[in-house]
């Protein structure tokens, strides 16, 4: 028996996490301005937002055991005193139809006829997660492919690609009206690197997929 630990995130509680803190981080600056003494406007939001970013750590990560038997899959979840995951059935290794990872190493998805099974993190360098992916390599005739070569088989990269190429003309057009009208604002450097590098990445790599 080969056993396997990974840790795992959800990609739907973590977009569930982010849509949360879009709306804790205002509300603990609007309790600060609302506050007399400087100690408590600074400390009161600081331990909100730690404790909030911590329960959804929490809520969104989890490990997971896999066990390989006679060519057999079985998926254990650590248990949580809340915020577990669903189970997942075993499956025989034959049943697999698709690996999903990105940049060729990072293991995301696999896909059987019937469900899908998640078990990547943002960009698991776990050993275990590494270890798994080149078992599967090995025991299945399956090629790992990545998000974007999904997205080419269903027909929605080429749409992808130029709504992303437009959105980055735009943000591009703003940043530079922005500098022209106002001059250069050191704020810009917290917004052009967090925006401009994920829509140049997404773009370059759309663009080499549709080659």
């Amino acid at each position: 028996m080969t056993e396997f630990r990974i840790k795992v995130i959800k990609q739907n509680r973590i977009s569930l996490s982010i849509l949360i803190m879009a709306v804790a981080f205002p509300f603990c600056l609007f309790l600060s301005a609302k506050m007399e003494l400087t100690f408590l406007k600074i400390i009161v939001p600081i331990l909100i937002l730690v404790f909030i970013i911590t329960l959804l750590y929490y809520f969104s990560f989890g490990q997971i055991k896999i066990t390989l038997e006679n060519k057999q899959l079985n998926f254990k979840w650590n248990k949580k005193p809340i915020f577990n995951f669903r189970e997942y059935n075993s499956i025989g290794i034959e049943e697999i139809k698709s690996i999903i990872v990105e940049q060729g190493i990072y293991l995301r998805k696999l896909k059987t006829k019937d469900f899908e099974i998640e078990l990547g993190g943002i960009k698991s360098r776990n050993t275990d997660s590494i270890k798994f992916l080149n078992l599967l390599k090995k025991e299945t005739s399956v090629r790992p492919k990545d998000s974007w070569d999904v997205w080419k088989e269903r027909g929605w990269l080429t749409i992808a690609y130029r709504v992303n190429l437009l959105i980055l003309i735009i943000v591009i057009g703003i940043v530079i009206t922005f500098i022209i009208l106002k001059g250069f604002d050191s704020k810009l450097l917290l917004f052009i690197p967090l925006v401009l590098s994920q829509l140049i990445f997404s773009h370059l790599q759309m663009k080499t997929k549709l080659k």
